[in-house]
């Protein structure tokens, strides 16, 4: 016998209401979750349309601070043939993004993972989006580059890998082609973390609240088992 659309919707509701499974792995996302992350480039500084950029402005998002935070945003200056600056360049001639990664020098790759934006280098990424020199990425009639992420990598640790390049080059299809060969590649810091004192607090509240989740979830499983052996006897 079939349930009726009523029923199977109030099951539903209640599943989603109770959780059913995945409190603990909810919990500790939480509580492990950094200050900010999942970094892109929001635009350029360009003094004019016939000089060359002289720094990028990377976004973060942000977790901490509530909406009333201020962006969280960092300036990189750029060296004169486009180039970042030392150690956020990758200056070989791999454009394959894995390759890159894999090629890094040790030195290069811990500082880049261990870098923590001070609050002055923030402060300079949000006056740069004041500048009438600001170009904005995406906006055309102020588009100076385009730049694509390297996707998912296995084994990339705290590194985001960026290629970008001048607009009217042909950008490649997909997230793990090559970058074009005359793309300039950047790398940042994936993450940045809490400071000291909200971590450990996280942490900590994690901890003591794992077997309350650990009872949700097997509340919610026993649940979801007895709902639906109920379905299948009716």
């Amino acid at each position: 016998m079939h349930h009726s659309a009523s029923q199977l919707l109030f099951m539903f509701l209640s599943c989603s209401l109770l959780g059913c499974t995945g409190a603990t792995t909810r919990l500790w996302e939480w509580g492990l979750q950094p200050a900010a992350d999942d970094p892109m480039i929001w635009g350029w500084v360009q003094p004019s349309d016939d000089k060359p950029a002289t720094a990028m402005v990377i976004s973060y998002r942000r977790h901490e601070g509530g909406r009333s935070a201020p962006p969280f945003l960092v300036k990189i200056p750029l060296r004169g043939d486009g180039r970042a600056i030392e150690p956020f360049s990758y200056d070989g001639s791999e454009r394959m993004p894995a390759m890159i990664y894999k090629k890094l020098p040790a030195l290069q790759r811990e500082r880049i993972a261990s870098t923590r934006w001070s609050a002055f280098t923030r402060e300079e990424g949000r006056e740069a989006i004041k500048s009438d020199a600001f170009r904005i990425v995406g906006i055309r009639r102020r588009a100076y580059f385009s730049f694509r992420h390297a996707g998912a990598m296995s084994g990339k640790g705290n590194i985001e890998v960026i290629g970008y390049w001048r607009r009217g080059i042909e950008s490649p299809d997909g997230v793990g082609d090559a970058f074009p060969d005359e793309s300039n590649v950047v790398l940042i810091p994936i993450s940045q973390p809490r400071a000291l004192p909200g971590r450990v607090g996280r942490l900590a509240a994690a901890t003591v609240a794992t077997p309350v989740a650990a009872i949700l979830d097997f509340g919610g499983a026993l649940y979801t088992f007895v709902a639906f052996s109920g379905m299948r006897g009716s």
